[in-house]
């Protein structure tokens, strides 16, 4: 049986990034923590699908005539009405994004800004998380999950030398015991091996 308090860590994602989700329970909690950047885009956006539907979008804008942070959600290709707050991101400054998922909707906290979102299409049927635009993120964790879905999906990083830089790393964490301890130490000292051998710049 799993254990409640287990976490999925993704550490240094490349952005677009997505990562499969088995449902979205009463409890879970997305946190992302990243800094929004200048870029061609002008925004970033968290979304969570629900097969070829968007159960959540949270559009983080930076245009000069529309510094807005938006949510919405889009059905059969449609997208419904937007909720619009004031923006309390900055570009080039760190945010912390929290999700998490109650009866009635999502309750999402930004640097401490609260702000709920109702739900629009059950959260049971989410099945994956997206991030994209203008963004960098240094941390995804998810809490609550089933982490027997840990597949994600990141552009490949390639360095001056055109080498691939070494995935993003995920961390798992429930109630560890031995065995857990020693598969970890063989983690880290794998990922250490492959960073000693790419170049960088």
């Amino acid at each position: 049986m799993r254990s409640n308090n287990t976490s999925q860590n993704i550490q240094n994602p490349v952005v677009p990034f997505t990562n499969g989700i088995k449902g979205f329970k009463r409890g879970a909690r997305i946190e992302i923590h990243g800094t929004p950047i200048v870029g061609p885009n002008q925004f970033f956006c968290v979304e969570l699908f629900s097969g070829q539907d968007i159960a959540f979008n949270l559009n983080a804008r930076f245009y000069a005539n529309d510094n807005v942070l938006a949510l919405n959600s889009c059905q059969q290709g449609n997208w419904q009405f937007e909720e619009r707050h004031a923006n309390p991101l900055m570009i080039g400054s760190r945010f912390e994004i929290k999700i998490t998922n109650k009866m009635s909707g999502f309750k999402i906290k930004i640097n401490g800004q609260k702000i709920n979102f109702s739900h629009r299409i059950s959260a049971k049927s989410i099945t994956m998380l997206g991030i994209r635009g203008d963004v960098q993120v240094t941390n995804v964790i998810m809490k609550k999950f089933d982490t027997s879905i840990v597949t994600y999906n990141s552009a490949p990083v390639v360095n001056a030398q055109g080498q691939s830089q070494p995935q993003p790393v995920i961390i798992i964490q429930q109630g560890e015991n031995s065995d857990d301890r020693r598969q970890r130490r063989r983690r880290r000292m794998v990922f250490r091996a492959l960073m000693g051998g790419v170049g960088h710049h």
